[in-house]
């Protein structure tokens, strides 16, 4: 990561797998700092007026809760910051969602009840990783910015208390 000595802004950022490649860059070729930015350049460039737009009707309540799920396995650095517990309109089922950060890199684990297929499932797009295991009777999934094996190691580490 490099840093704008002035304002500690993030001027370049590389993502690097464990492999030692770098899986995501982003980097500032031109930027000026400390300039208001006008209502007139927040405008979308494109011409939106004749797009669809979708909603989904489905209301999701959530409720920030204590998780009974844990780990005292994290990879170093990493730490739950955030846990609570969705549950769709008509169904009786909860989804914990927790937030697990080493203050870079973000993690979302979905905790659910599992289902018939009890394989672990992985799957990736750009930088984004995940891992699905079944622990007891439950589907622990992590999806974040993450290596793999970073993805993996979570998910396998979570217990429920």
């Amino acid at each position: 990561m490099w840093l704008d000595k002035e304002t500690g802004f993030p001027l370049q950022t590389k993502l690097i797998g464990s492999d030692g490649a770098a899986i995501e860059q982003v980097k500032f070729a031109d930027i000026r700092l400390g300039h208001e930015i006008g209502a007139e350049q927040l405008k979308p460039s494109i011409n939106i007026e004749n797009f669809r737009w979708f909603s989904q009707n489905k209301t999701v309540r959530t409720v920030d809760v204590e998780s009974d799920w844990s780990s005292s396995d994290l990879p170093p650095g990493f730490r739950i910051t955030k846990s609570h517990v969705e549950v769709k309109e008509g169904d009786s089922q909860q989804l914990v969602h927790m937030m697990i950060s080493d203050g870079l890199a973000n993690v979302s684990v979905f905790i659910e009840p599992a289902g018939d297929d009890e394989s672990p499932r992985t799957a990736h797009a750009g930088a984004a990783n995940s891992f699905s295991v079944i622990r007891g009777k439950f589907r622990v999934t992590a999806v974040g910015e993450v290596p793999l094996s970073t993805a993996e190691h979570i998910a396998r580490s979570m217990q429920q208390n």
